[in-house]
């Protein structure tokens, strides 16, 4: 789940609002990278961050079960 977002740069907040609505509405991050939006452009931005997050998460909860 995501807690918090930054954006910078030309259109930040077409896609902020994203991440608004996915924080307030606890959205799992596995639901977030499963998400295609009717403009993908703003969207793309999330492709790497979340997969980013969801690579972090996995090697923290490696490193609790070992």
């Amino acid at each position: 789940m995501i807690t918090g977002a930054h954006a910078l740069g030309p259109e930040a907040g077409e896609w902020l609002q994203q991440a608004t609505l996915a924080i307030r509405a606890r959205v799992p991050v596995d639901v977030l990278r499963d998400t295609i939006q009717p403009f993908p452009t703003f969207s793309e931005i999330y492709v790497a961050a979340l997969k980013d997050l969801h690579e972090q998460i996995g090697a923290v909860a490696g490193k609790a079960s070992a």
